[in-house]
């Protein structure tokens, strides 16, 4: 394992699956790990509808690998800050840590911010969900080679959070952006196997695996 990683979701109470708040679903996931007998082999491809379906796709190696003595929630904790955006502060989704994250602002070695949500994307990047993959995709044809996005290449709007982040760390953090879990027909595309936004969304998932230390993930 790697690098650490920071997520940010809509908050909890956003998802209609989540009936309390942040500790919950730390319990949901326990839950949903050790109660399906081989989820390792199901597909991280697919549009997940829930919360936990999400962190599951995204974090997959995490828990594909058993430990008795160490619960999944435990883990997925050791590696990931889990950040919520409710439309005016981010907040940390089971405790009171300010942002930024330590991950964010002390470590040289730098991180992978994921953001897995349509209002967080809009406010925190300034763009909406479809432009971020199209304006991704043109930069990888223009460039004639896959590679992610560092914050400091991002023309961030007034008011965003990530302002906060020195430039120099900035540097040192990929930003990866995921559709939020549910049906919202407006990310249709970005499950339809046929098309290119597809491709980029799957790289992203693999990045997030491969920043877990799963080499099969290896990309850009």
């Amino acid at each position: 394992m790697q690098e650490k990683i920071v997520l940010i979701t809509d908050p909890p109470e956003d998802h209609p699956e989540v009936i309390d708040e942040g500790i919950a679903l730390m319990v949901d996931l326990d839950r949903y790990v050790l109660m399906e007998s081989n989820l390792c082999a199901t597909t991280w491809s697919k549009r997940p509808l829930t919360l936990v379906e999400l962190v599951y796709n995204t974090f997959k190696p995490l828990f594909c690998i058993s430990n008795a003595d160490i619960l999944p929630s435990v883990k997925f904790k050791q590696w990931i800050d889990w950040f919520t955006w409710n439309g005016s502060e981010i907040k940390e989704l089971t405790g009171s840590r300010p942002w930024p994250p330590i991950c964010v602002s002390e470590r040289s070695d730098g991180c992978l911010l994921v953001i897995a949500s349509t209002k967080a994307t809009n406010a925190l990047l300034g763009v909406s969900l479809k432009i971020w993959y199209d304006r991704h995709l043109k930069a990888i044809n223009d460039m004639g080679e896959r590679k992610g996005i560092t914050l400091d290449t991002i023309d961030l709007p007034d008011g965003s959070p990530l302002h906060d982040i020195p430039s120099d760390l900035a540097k040192k953090i990929e930003v990866i952006v995921l559709p939020q879990p549910g049906r919202n027909p407006m990310t249709a595309s970005l499950y339809d196997e046929k098309g290119e936004l597809f491709v980029l969304r799957c790289d992203y998932i693999r990045r997030a695996h491969q920043a877990l230390g799963c080499e099969r993930h290896a990309i850009w």
